[in-house]
């Protein structure tokens, strides 16, 4: 947990993309958290498949596919 801990940085939610990343991967904030702080078309990419890999992880397969099919499409 220290290795993942020291690769994400500090995941404090200071609002910037990055930060807002490594607070979902450290489970600070929530998967609808990141959906709703993507504010670019390339940032609601990644926020689909960096949460779509984390269903998939999961076994959660059909949403999984579900939003790499949003990302297979995005522009």
């Amino acid at each position: 947990m220290a290795r993942r801990a020291r690769a994400l940085g500090s995941g404090q939610d200071d609002r910037r993309w990055p930060s807002r990343l490594a607070a979902w991967g450290l489970g600070k904030i929530k998967d609808a958290d990141l959906a709703s702080g993507a504010r670019t078309p390339g940032q609601r990419t990644e926020s689909s498949f960096y949460r779509a890999v984390a269903l998939r992880i999961a076994g959660d397969r059909s949403s999984a596919a579900a939003l790499l099919a949003e990302v297979a499409i995005a522009p």
